[in-house]
Parts: C-alpha cells; structure tokens; sequence
C-alpha cells in the first residue's frame, strides 16, 4: 500500500514538473516568433531602399569608383539621377546597391526595362528581398 502511494506521489510530482516545462515551452515558443517577426522587420528596413543588380561586370575595383561606375551607368542607360549610398560586390556580375533614397530605388526599379540587352548581356535589377519575402514570391 505504501508502494503505491509512493508511486503515485512521484507520478503527480512528475506531471506537475512536465506541466511546468510545458508552460516554459509554450512561452519560450511566443518569445521566439516575437523574436523572429522583430528580426524580419529589421531586415525589411535594413533592405528598404536596396536594389541588387546582376549581370553587369564592373571594372572598378574599389568600392567608391564602383559607386561611380555604377551611378554613371544609371544616369544614361536607364535616365535616373539616383545618388547611390553604397555598393557591395557578391559575385562576378552581381551587386547589392544601397540607394541614398526609396525614391530613387523606385526610378531605378521603374526604368530597369531599358536594360533588357545591353551589350548582348541581360542585366537584371530587383528589389533586395529579406528570406522570408522571397519564399512568399516563390509561392
């Protein structure tokens, strides 16, 4: 008899612990998509005014002669005054541009149809998406 109320005072001391761990993995879990959903809105920021160009090699290979390179580019293929902020080299023919406004990111996205063949090249400019916007386009 006493075995038993043992056994069953152990049994009620576990389920109280697994309850309590269960309450911490619930609010462990909130933390986490709060956290996750913050990160995503510093992304977006952080990408807001971003465009990534592909397909066009740069001579320069310096950071500012590229910014320059680049601006000068955008100025007479496309017709954009945009004034680029910085300019990051992720490949051979790939960049990541970060425009000094959302407004001349957009002048640059709106004209980007007169780069459909230059030089026998296809140069592609998009927005610089965070991984989650990505994912949502693909499907």
């Amino acid at each position: 008899m006493s075995e038993t109320k043992e056994i069953k005072t152990g049994q009620k001391e576990y389920l109280s612990y697994v309850q309590e761990i269960k309450q911490e993995n619930e609010m462990m879990k909130k933390e986490i998509k709060e956290l996750k959903l913050r990160i995503e809105q510093l992304e977006k920021g952080k990408k807001k005014n971003n465009i990534i160009m592909t397909g066009y090699e740069t001579e320069e290979q310096r950071e500012p002669a590229r910014k320059n390179e680049l601006q000068e580019f955008m100025k007479q293929k496309l017709n954009v005054n945009a004034i680029i902020k910085s300019v990051k080299k992720i490949g051979k023919e790939k960049h990541i541009i970060e425009m000094d406004s959302w407004k001349g990111k957009m002048d640059v996205l709106r004209n980007k149809n007169k780069l459909r063949h230059f030089k026998n090249k296809i140069i592609y400019i998009n927005e610089d998406l965070t991984r989650e916007e990505r994912e949502i386009r693909i499907n």
